[in-house]
């Protein structure tokens, strides 16, 4: 393939081929090394904490906004002495409510980042376009470990972090459903949190949403509670449940993932990994015959690169509209266009393309 940075034209006359190369654009001529890019800072910005833990609590989901209130926990460790500020990506479309810290700054020796939530005392802050900048209580030395809690309203603009899709009756499949879509930056859109992926955190996903939606995230299902009902004779039945995953290996964070939908679960195997597929319920007839060349295709990449799959299972999830796929860890979110009988036989695009490209 000619990169799209080349422009290319070629004159056929006869058998003869004429290809002329116009001039190469100053970008190509120099390109960088991987090191000089990684070094540069602009792939990779340097930053002086180091993100360790995120509890991400959403709920409140308003479709017609779309909005939704959101409480971030997050936990870093400082690289430097004298630290006395946070900057972490946030979108300007996330109105802050407030901010709570723990008091004082956290030795390196602190409890795990799930057994101390944020803390009592508010903390100044300030909003720099998509950015928000904590301050600390006081500066937190080096390797000490801060925790702070960042509560929100998220306004969403579809498609740009967070998808919300009402229900259109009538039309098979598109149902009341979110979900995200972070790509390389999106997720700051409705999350606060480190965007480039040059630092890896664990986080845990809550998610409060009305009874009837499946949620899916990355990582072990912790829990799915029912949320509290009014008591008494003739009490309303709960009208939202609260659904708890938890990703336990560090990764990116523009791989976090939240799907929550009307879907019907299939479950497979690979090896000793399980393997779930979340699909609309009219689509479940298909889940098995159209899935079932994952296992095969994690058969044949573990064999190619000699590297066994290092995630504890493995989830594809489909949405309505989405753009295709994104290989969110552990927790791939792909497009509902499945395929029928006659595109099996002569565009096995899903099968063939989009399963082992994410």
């Amino acid at each position: 393939m000619i990169s799209a940075r080349c422009h290319l034209a070629a004159l056929v006359v006869g058998v003869r081929v004429t290809v002329m190369f116009l001039p190469l654009t100053p970008v190509l001529l120099a390109q960088e090394s991987n090191a000089e890019r990684i070094l540069s800072g602009r792939d990779t910005p340097a930053h002086d904490f180091d993100l360790i833990h995120q509890r991400i609590e959403v709920g409140n989901f308003d479709w017609n906004a779309p909005a939704f209130d959101g409480n971030v926990t997050t936990t870093v460790v400082s690289l430097r002495p004298g630290l006395d500020s946070i900057v972490l990506n946030m979108g300007r479309r996330l109105a802050v409510r407030a901010v709570r810290g723990a008091q004082p700054a956290l030795s390196k020796k602190a409890k795990s980042p799930r057994a101390t939530r944020g803390g009592s005392a508010p903390l100044r802050f300030a909003r720099i376009g998509d950015s928000i900048v904590v301050r600390l209580s006081r500066p937190a030395g080096f390797r000490d470990t801060v925790r702070f809690a960042i509560d929100y309203r998220g306004q969403i603009t579809h498609g740009r972090g967070l998808y919300f899709f009402e229900a259109e009756p009538g039309r098979p499949g598109r149902t009341q459903q979110v979900y995200s879509g972070g790509g390389t930056d999106g997720n700051p859109n409705w999350i606060p949190t480190y965007g480039p992926p040059n630092d890896k955190a664990t986080w845990d996903l809550i998610a409060r949403v009305p009874v009837g939606l499946t949620v899916v995230s990355n990582g072990r299902l912790v829990s799915d509670r029912p949320d509290a009902a009014a008591r008494g004779a003739g009490a309303a039945k709960p009208r939202t449940h609260t659904v708890h995953w938890r990703q336990e290996r560090p990764a990116s964070t523009y791989l976090i993932s939240l799907v929550a939908a009307p879907l019907r679960k299939v479950t497979g195997r690979w090896r000793d990994v399980p393997l779930e597929y979340y699909i609309s319920p009219e689509h479940v007839a298909q889940a098995r015959r159209l899935f079932g060349v994952t296992p095969d295709v994690m058969e044949t990449f573990t064999r190619l690169t000699g590297v066994k799959y290092p995630w504890a299972g493995y989830s594809q999830t489909t949405v309505t509209d989405f753009i295709g796929g994104m290989e969110n860890v552990g927790a791939t979110t792909l497009v509902d266009w499945l395929p029928d009988v006659q595109a099996y036989r002569d565009r096995p695009w899903f099968q063939h393309t989009l399963i082992p490209h994410e």
